[in-house]
């Protein structure tokens, strides 16, 4: 009976999609936010964790897809780059090469922060889930939701003429539970969008987290 139940759980985690709240617009049907049978575990004598340091060891990197591996002081790391969609999936497994989580983040361009997004799944030593952590609790509004408003607003010939790239940070609801849920749409461009931003490198744009309405702008000045 026990083998049973085990081989059920397996199946089940192996095809385990992580439900997100809006499928259709915010690539959460994609691939990236799957969780295979394979990456239940992590083949440590393969890579020879034991004696690797701590920086990344690239297994694929090609226009679409990067993949590597980490190490350090508690854990190894996993980590999935789908670069059309901007998306890092990162797993992380303990020491014996049993899954401890798996993450999701949206990262559009380096140094483009690093927005945990969806849901954080936490496994107990022996493969079970202990704990979902939703990011999106209190949203309806996803991450590319927010993102794809502020383009409406600023225009796609303003977007070309300035080369804009989008990032995304967010009030997480789960730590602060008396906030509103807010999306903070960074903007950042070129030259020309530099000087005409009053020597700004990042303007944000508020929007609400649950109707999508605009909120406000703000002006991010670097200080010498």
């Amino acid at each position: 009976m026990k083998n049973i139940i085990l081989k059920t759980t397996l199946l089940f985690v192996s095809f385990l999609t992580f439900a997100q709240n809006n499928e259709s617009n915010c690539n959460y049907n994609d691939s990236i936010f799957k969780l295979f049978h394979s990456e239940m575990t992590f083949d440590v004598q393969k890579y020879k964790v034991e004696t690797m340091s701590g920086y990344d060891k690239i297994l694929v990197d090609n226009a679409n897809y990067k993949s590597s591996f980490f190490k350090t002081n508690d854990r190894i790391g996993y980590n999935q780059v789908n670069k059309n969609i901007n998306i890092d999936k990162t797993i992380y497994y303990y020491f014996n090469g049993k899954v401890e989580r798996i993450n999701f983040y949206y990262q559009p361009y380096e140094g483009g922060g690093n927005t945990a997004i969806g849901t954080s799944t936490i496994f107990n030593p022996d493969g079970s889930v202990q704990e979902i952590y939703d990011y999106d609790k209190g949203y309806k509004i996803c991450y590319d939701e927010a993102i794809t408003i502020v383009k409406q607003i600023i225009g796609e010939k303003r977007i070309k003429t300035y080369e804009l790239q989008f990032s995304v940070g967010r009030v997480d609801l789960n730590k602060f539970t008396d906030s509103n849920a807010e999306w903070y749409v960074g903007v950042r461009g070129n030259d020309k969008f530099y000087k005409k931003n009053k020597k700004s490198h990042l303007i944000t744009y508020v929007m609400h987290g649950v109707t999508g309405k605009f909120i406000t702008k703000r002006i991010n000045r670097i200080v010498p």
